[in-house]
């Protein structure tokens, strides 16, 4: 998404995020009782302002992103917030988010990232924070979408 001033200009917040997610790409969990500190400046953008990057962090991620690109969140740290926040869509664009569930940690539990692609058949590749203890791109089952969701914009 190489873009000069104009067109960042005209792009929605969703995808301006995107791209301060792309520069975050490679950030992870430091391993003991220490923790990585960009990992807690995304902990400062939602209400639990947790302090180890052990705290589940993908909405932090997603609240650091749109705050890093002028933007507002959801400021909360819970993924599921995210399906109240901007508008809901059926095909989604790079940069669009998605709303997980997250069977094997309740059924409360969710994950958020930024959609990039559809890859191999009932999967999508997206992009973001908490994904094996880092930020990566990390292909997810489509019967695990929740909704997509894109800023007002």
């Amino acid at each position: 998404m190489g873009r000069g001033p104009k067109e960042v200009f005209q792009m929605t917040l969703s995808q301006r995020a995107y791209l301060v997610a792309q520069s975050q790409v490679g950030f992870e969990e430091v391993p003991g009782d220490e923790a990585n500190p960009q990992i807690l400046k995304y902990h400062q953008c939602t209400d639990l302002r947790a302090t180890s990057d052990e705290v589940a962090w993908c909405s932090a991620f997603v609240n650091f992103c749109m705050q890093v690109s002028g933007g507002r969140g959801t400021q909360d740290a819970m993924a599921r917030s995210w399906l109240d926040w901007g508008i809901p869509i059926k095909t989604p664009q790079e940069g669009d988010l998605v709303v997980f569930s997250s069977p094997t940690r309740g059924p409360g539990a969710g994950h958020i990232a930024f959609f990039k692609c559809r890859s191999l058949p009932g999967f999508i590749k997206v992009l973001g924070g908490n994904q094996g203890n880092k930020v990566c791109f990390k292909e997810y089952p489509t019967a695990l979408i929740l909704g997509y969701r894109r800023s007002k914009d």
